[in-house]
């Protein structure tokens, strides 16, 4: 099943397809920063103004339609407010459309599980450092498995 990934926690919005573990497109494009930083809803702006052309840009890349997308799944969080509902409102609109389940995505959690994947790693402890926090967490519990936090800023 193909799966299309929404990603617009902050200046960059990035649209990516896998299909059975395989990347089959990375699209990104990104608001260009000023010296007056990222300003919300500017950024947010530029987001809902190219949301569509990355989505089709990257079913061309993948050599898909949008009818072959499977689920979606996009960024809930942590991020900024008003770039993060631009991808919300266009994964529950896809979904709506295409009638597939959409999944809310964690942004720290998933770069911990990239780098799990690609590392061959079962259990890390994990010290994730971004510009609006900092934790160290680990994936615990069973038989359902959870992140615990042990300490953030």
């Amino acid at each position: 099943m193909a799966v299309l990934g929404i990603e617009s926690s902050a200046h960059t919005l990035g649209i990516g397809i896998v299909e059975n573990g395989k990347v089959l497109a990375n699209e990104r494009m990104m608001y260009k920063i000023t010296d007056k930083g990222i300003i919300p809803s500017k950024v947010a702006d530029f987001h809902a103004g190219n949301v569509r052309e990355a989505v089709h840009s990257a079913l061309r890349h993948a050599s898909l339609r949008l009818s072959d997308i499977g689920a979606i799944g996009y960024t809930k969080g942590p991020g900024i407010g008003a770039c993060l509902q631009v991808g919300n409102v266009a994964a529950l609109s896809l979904a709506q459309r295409l009638r597939v389940p959409v999944f809310p995505v964690n942004h720290a959690v998933a770069h911990i599980e990239i780098t799990k994947a690609m590392a061959g790693l079962a259990d890390p402890v994990a010290l994730y450092v971004s510009g609006g926090n900092s934790q160290i967490l680990a994936l615990v519990g069973e038989p359902f498995r959870h992140y615990h936090i042990y300490g953030e800023t």
